[in-house]
């Protein structure tokens, strides 16, 4: 089973201030902890926001190298679509990166823990933001 990270996760391993999931990562089997794209380039993008310092540029790819990327695909742009009106009709409301990351997510059902097909919107099916939750809890 692998455990599709998003960026507040990411970021909060990358930073390491919540060292309980930093345990809870480093105790995963290799290979099950993998990102979407789209959390790539939201980090990408707080590098470029901050002029790339040297110290968390390392991190960064430090981090990188140790996930792997699922790539944000036709799959998952047709999850998006019915995820954002299921959502919409529950009054769950997610920032649309997130949201595009729970269509990622949602798009692969099998590879993923918590997105089968009965998932017609993250709450529903228990993807949420901050998947630090679900690192914390055994």
């Amino acid at each position: 089973m692998r455990h599709l990270l998003d960026t507040n996760i990411v970021s909060q391993v990358i930073r390491g201030d919540e060292p309980r999931v930093r345990q809870r990562l480093a105790a995963l089997p290799m290979g099950t902890a993998v990102i979407s794209a789209v959390t790539e380039a939201e980090l990408h993008h707080g590098l470029a926001r901050r002029s790339h310092p040297a110290s968390l540029s390392q991190r960064v790819q430090a981090f990188l190298v140790r996930v792997d990327g699922l790539p944000w695909d036709s799959a998952a742009a047709s999850a998006y679509g019915g995820l954002r009106v299921a959502c919409k009709a529950a009054g769950v409301t997610l920032a649309p990166l997130d949201l595009m990351i729970a269509a990622r997510a949602r798009s692969k059902p099998r590879s993923l823990p918590g997105t089968g097909p009965s998932c017609a919107c993250p709450k529903a099916c228990g993807w949420r933001p901050g998947w630090s939750r679900r690192l914390l809890d055994p």
